[in-house]
């Protein structure tokens, strides 16, 4: 190959890796996809950061963006210790959330497949290893004790 073409292969990737840095700043989710994609040092910093204030969710502040996040940390080995629990904690609360708004329009997971990335993400992380803890009296995972939610209001966060 040509100097000038690994020239230009080269300035491409620097002018790719900024305009990423620059889209992460703004959008949390962006921020973590792009941590766990490249793992460059900028970028897992950003993916660190996202996924602390998504951690930090409580009520209605916990939304399906956040569990994709969770999911994106817990991809990384270096921080998959400090997530993993939060990412359980919210899949656990997001599997208990519709699929759908009430007037039939996907949401969370379903509609966005950067959320479905991050979650399955996570599951291959922190869960594949895993053997699923049976419980004595139904035999039923971890995850399959999940509590469901009765309504929106008891259950806080996005509204599907």
């Amino acid at each position: 190959m040509k100097t000038e073409s690994l020239l230009l292969i080269t300035d491409a990737r620097e002018v790719l890796r900024k305009a990423a840095v620059a889209e992460a700043k703004g959008n949390p989710l962006a921020a973590a996809f792009l941590g766990w994609l490249v793992r460059h040092d900028d970028l897992l910093a950003s993916l660190e950061e996202a996924a602390g204030r998504a951690a930090a969710a409580k009520g209605a502040d916990r939304n399906s963006r956040n569990v994709a996040v969770l999911g994106f940390a817990c991809g990384i080995e270096s921080l998959k210790s400090r997530f993993a629990a939060e990412f359980t904690q919210q899949l656990e609360w997001s599997m208990g959330r519709p699929n759908f708004a009430t007037g039939g329009e996907p949401c969370g997971v379903v509609a966005d497949p950067m959320n479905f990335a991050g979650v399955v993400t996570g599951a291959e992380g922190i869960l594949v290893n895993e053997r699923p803890a049976s419980d004595s009296s139904n035999g039923q995972s971890q995850l399959g004790r999940m509590p469901m939610h009765s309504s929106r209001a008891e259950a806080g966060g996005e509204d599907c």
